[in-house]
């Protein structure tokens, strides 16, 4: 059964599996080789989908890792920081990084799977996007459970807005290439962090210094 609101059936034109990809805001530290199925309790919405799909609802983790030796010495714009302040120019290169024959960053991708069939509670709401969030609800508790087995404070539930700033969506089918579908932008309407706030700070609490 198609959802009503998806917009993604017509141009895959058979039942696939939706993927989600996005970059973590935290490496989960799993290794790559090894795959998680979270099953739902949740049917679906017509049963003649669990025949296609398996009897249940699912969401399938892949994570994938891009390791690069050491840690920047620098945080961005030390040089030009202290240029600024005390027209000094700092010797070495901004891009230098320490440990590398001790330390590995891991920089950590995530890519979500699942049935492109919607559950019944799905159904019932008008939301082009009942796939992502019911991956997204399942990687929560996903990420609940990586919690609790390593006790590492960086990892919590996210939202979608950790994943700005933008998720790729694809499709897979049987006996055919992975599809990409598109780009999900994920909230342009809020500020990037870079950008100051809208407005600047209030001319009282502002100050110059010759």
């Amino acid at each position: 059964m198609r959802h009503p609101s998806d917009d993604f059936a017509t141009e895959v034109g058979e039942p696939c599996l939706y993927t989600f990809t996005a970059h973590l805001p935290f490496p989960l530290g799993i290794p790559d080789h090894l795959a998680h199925r979270l099953g739902l309790s949740t049917p679906y919405a017509d049963p003649d989908d669990a025949v296609i799909f398996g009897p249940q609802v699912t969401v399938d983790i892949r994570v994938f890792t891009v390791e690069t030796p050491g840690l920047p010495l620098w945080p961005t714009g030390t040089h030009a920081a202290l240029k600024r302040f005390y027209d000094y120019e700092l010797e070495g290169d901004h891009e230098t990084r320490i440990a590398e024959d001790a330390l590995t960053a891991h920089d950590q991708w995530v890519t979500l799977e699942t049935p492109s069939a919607p559950t019944a509670e799905e159904l019932e709401k008008d939301d082009p996007a009942f796939a992502f969030h019911r991956c997204l609800s399942a990687f929560n508790l996903f990420l609940r459970g990586v919690q609790a087995a390593t006790r590492d404070v960086r990892i919590r539930p996210i939202s979608s807005h950790d994943l700005r700033p933008l998720v790729i969506v694809g499709a897979m089918v049987p006996s055919r290439p992975w599809k990409l579908l598109t780009e999900l932008l994920m909230h342009p309407e809020a500020r990037p962090d870079p950008l100051p706030p809208e407005g600047g700070p209030s001319p009282k609490h502002s100050s110059t210094r010759d």
